[in-house]
């Protein structure tokens, strides 16, 4: 719980940053970090609770959860770029962004996490 509170904090807080700097660009920085941090928050809550109550179910879970993500990041990308006409380049390089850091605060969150339990 605490992890997912600093990854809401850390987000919001770097798309404020990045609307002062880029202020013409708010609502596509802002789409582009509020789709990975809602799935990325959702997945550490699940992930963490499946692990804590059936740590074999894991890899499953993760497995079934990227090809969903996948899905859902398609549609969500379409439905931005093409329904909404937000700024192609401009979305695609903050949802870039944000999704690569948060997938890897997760990946250190899991390693961190998992290690310890096995202790």
């Amino acid at each position: 719980m605490k992890f997912s509170f600093f990854l809401t904090l850390f987000c919001f807080g770097a798309w404020g940053i990045l609307a002062r700097l880029i202020p013409g660009y708010t609502g596509e920085i802002f789409a582009g970090m509020i789709a990975p941090l809602l799935v990325g928050v959702t997945t550490v809550l699940i992930v963490t609770h499946t692990h804590n109550k059936e740590p074999r179910r894991v890899t499953n879970l993760l497995v079934k959860a990227l090809i969903a993500k996948m899905v859902l990041y398609g549609v969500y990308i379409v439905v931005i770029v093409v329904i909404l006409g937000f700024d192609p380049l401009a979305f695609i390089v903050s949802f870039a962004g944000f999704f690569i850091l948060l997938h890897g605060l997760e990946a250190i969150y899991f390693t961190k996490t998992f290690r310890a339990k096995q202790n």
